[in-house]
C-alpha cells in the first residue's frame, strides 16, 4: 500500500448510511376551524382507507398517464381512493389505490439511505477516509 504520515489514521465506515427522521402520524382534530375558531367542516373519522394509512411506504406502478412509471415513496391517503405518492422524483397525484402496493407500514419515522460524504469506495463496499487527528 503506502505509508501513513504521523498524525493521520485511516478510518473505515459504510459507503451508505441509513438516516431516520421523525414523521407525524396524523392529526386528532376532526374539524377545520374558520378564522374565528368555529368549526368549518368535518374531517373523516378514519385514518386508514383501502388498507393504507398516510405515511406508509408504497410502490405504485402506473401504466399510463401523466405520472406513468414506477413510484416508490410515502403515500397520502384520501377517502376517494385517489392517493398521492411522494418520492424523490416528486409527487404523483391522484394515483388509484389499485396501482399501489404496500412495502412498509408507517411507524412514525421516515427512512432514507444516503451516500456518506467525503468517502472513497473500495471493492468490498466499505468506504475509507483519511482523518487528521490534529483537528
Amino acid at each position: 500500500m503506502g505509508e501513513v504520515k504521523d498524525g493521520m489514521r485511516i478510518v473505515r465506515f459504510p459507503a451508505k448510511v441509513l438516516v431516520a427522521s421523525a414523521a407525524s402520524r396524523g392529526m386528532y382534530a376532526r374539524t377545520r376551524p374558520d378564522r374565528h375558531g368555529f368549526p368549518r367542516l368535518a374531517l373523516p373519522r378514519n385514518k386508514q382507507f383501502f388498507g393504507y394509512a398516510t405515511g406508509d411506504l408504497v410502490r405504485a406502478v402506473l401504466p399510463s398517464g401523466k405520472y406513468a412509471g414506477a413510484w416508490t415513496g410515502r403515500v397520502a391517503v384520501r377517502a376517494t381512493g385517489r392517493f398521492d405518492v411522494r418520492s424523490e422524483r416528486g409527487i404523483a397525484q391522484g394515483v388509484h389505490h389499485r396501482y399501489v402496493h404496500l412495502l412498509q407500514r408507517s411507524d412514525g419515522y421516515g427512512y432514507i439511505t444516503r451516500e456518506e460524504e467525503d468517502a472513497r469506495c473500495c471493492a468490498n463496499g466499505v468506504s475509507m477516509r483519511i482523518d487528521r487527528s490534529d483537528d
